[in-house]
């Protein structure tokens, strides 16, 4: 592959990864360069700033309860909770106990909370789970209305002890809350950009609202600004959510054929599109088992994302997918494609040990027991191709041609392009 297509491949490898940020990172900055404006505001301004936080998180947490998200739902509330936490430590800025015991429960338990609800699997709301996640809630507010009534003073000490060096201190911040805040960005970051879900993105984006907060405390309407657009992030990621659910499959992160659909019917005068399945898929699903069927249809998806010329891949259905090229010639195309049925020819997928126990499937019957002894497999692709020209002048017209060269293929052999 030349250097050129490598660089387009690792282009449209981190495309899904910019797009996943942009919009929480969007709303955040947009915040942020509201911040002077809202603390021009006049007084009588100041009741509804100061209520924007709560709105916004309650706006978060009701549209989640509808949709039975219970993850952001209880993100939702654990936002409220910190909001009226660092909101009341600065209201009580003559009280010093309590307003550093209020902001260290914010500084501390938000990162973490926002971090675990990232990590769990989404369960709903309205069972056993979501009453087992309220009560984790429930005891952590339960513990600081202990320290505050108790006046722990010894607990709040032991916290803020500074073991950091001063390089990595931030000011206004204990040691450990750094640290939380650290720890919780490092692992939301890395689960979004492996994963590709818009939720991890929406609790990333909140967690840097909430640090941005603890750091600005001390600045006016800077606070606020930061936790409402934290609370309305929740939001747009849930609308956002919503969304990619229609739209992406849910096995290969690749886009479904409703977004290919949709696609197709935007198409200029100028495209190529390409039909691709993977060389007996029935046999080998037959052979190997379901689970090891799903492992290629993602490792395919997976390199269809690194192809280049431009090409953007699609699901079609089962084992087909379908990679649409904008603006661009079958003669442009040919060389990209290539290089994407060469990988997956020469990729060695590693396979389950077959005496690995299996606990989803315990008790069961092993199917693909003819692959005791082998370490790996691969498989191979067959790709049909055709462009847009004088006879071919409808997506569908060019979807057929692409899927009669993609039948050529396979019976010339499998493991080559077609046009």
């Amino acid at each position: 592959m030349s250097t050129s297509s490598t660089i387009q491949a690792l282009f449209n490898g981190l495309t899904p990864r910019l797009r996943l940020l942009a919009v929480p990172i969007g709303l955040l900055l947009l915040a942020h360069l509201s911040i002077d404006w809202l603390s021009a505001l006049p007084p009588a301004w100041y009741p509804l700033l100061d209520t924007a936080p709560m709105l916004a998180a309650l706006l978060a947490t009701g549209l989640a309860a509808a949709m039975h998200q219970g993850r952001l739902a209880f993100a939702g509330i654990t936002l409220a909770m910190g909001a009226l936490a660092v909101l009341e430590a600065i209201s009580l800025a003559h009280s010093p106990f309590v307003s550093a015991a209020l902001f260290s429960a914010y500084t501390l338990l938000l990162p973490l909370n926002l971090t675990l609800f990232c990590l769990l699997r989404e369960r709903g709301l309205y069972n056993v789970h979501g009453v087992t996640r309220l009560g984790w809630i429930g005891l952590q507010l339960a513990a600081v209305v202990l320290v505050v009534h108790g006046e722990r003073t010894d607990w709040l000490l032991w916290i803020s002890q500074p073991f950091l060096p001063a390089l990595l201190q931030l000011p206004g911040m204990t040691d450990a809350a750094v640290v939380a805040f650290a720890a919780a960005l490092v692992i939301q970051l890395g689960l979004a950009l492996r994963r590709l879900e818009i939720l991890d993105a929406t609790l990333f984006t909140a967690t840097v609202c909430a640090l941005l907060t603890a750091m600005r405390v001390g600045f006016p309407a800077a606070p606020e600004t930061y936790l409402a657009a934290g609370g309305l992030i929740l939001a747009m990621g849930l609308v956002l959510h919503t969304h990619q659910i229609a739209y992406r499959d849910d096995l290969t992160r690749l886009p479904a054929r409703r977004a290919l659909n949709q696609k197709l019917d935007s198409l200029g005068r100028r495209y190529t599109l390409a039909m691709l399945d993977v060389d007996h898929f029935k046999q080998f699903n037959d052979r190997h088992g379901h689970d090891v069927g799903d492992q290629v249809l993602r490792l395919v998806a997976g390199q269809l994302r690194r192809v280049g010329g431009g090409g953007k891949p699609y699901r079609y259905g089962g084992e087909e997918f379908t990679i649409v090229f904008s603006g661009r010639d079958r003669e442009q195309v040919m060389d990209h494609l290539e290089a994407v049925r060469e990988n997956i020819a020469d990729y060695r997928m590693k396979l389950r040990a077959a005496d690995r126990p299996n606990r989803k499937k315990a008790g069961k019957a092993r199917r693909g027991r003819d692959a005791r002894g082998r370490d790996s497999v691969s498989v191979t692709i067959s790709i049909g191709v055709a462009s847009a020209n004088e006879a071919l002048t409808t997506p569908e017209a060019v979807l057929k041609a692409a899927d009669q060269a993609l039948y050529r293929a396979k019976k010339a052999g499998r493991n080559r392009v077609a046009t």
